[in-house]
């Protein structure tokens, strides 16, 4: 999650992929703010945003690694 934050305020992100199974976590424990504020941004920069459901494979393999990737402009040295 942190790694996709610094992405974005690197204004890297071209495209966002998060898991549904994800989204509804973070309504549910009410922290949903920064989720939103992710997306909102990615948005605000053209990137595109894919939902990926938990049912499928590949929803499960995200969800896995956090949930929530990022595919990036360009590189990133951290």
């Amino acid at each position: 999650f942190k790694e996709v934050q610094n992405a974005l305020n690197s204004g890297a992100i071209k495209m966002l992929l998060v898991c549904d199974k994800l989204i509804q976590e973070k309504r549910r424990d009410e922290s949903f703010e920064d989720m939103d504020k992710i997306m909102k941004g990615v948005e605000d920069m053209k990137g595109e945003i894919h939902i990926i459901g938990s049912e499928h494979e590949g929803g499960k393999k995200l969800y896995g690694l956090g949930g929530i990737a990022a595919i990036l402009r360009y590189k990133l040295n951290y």
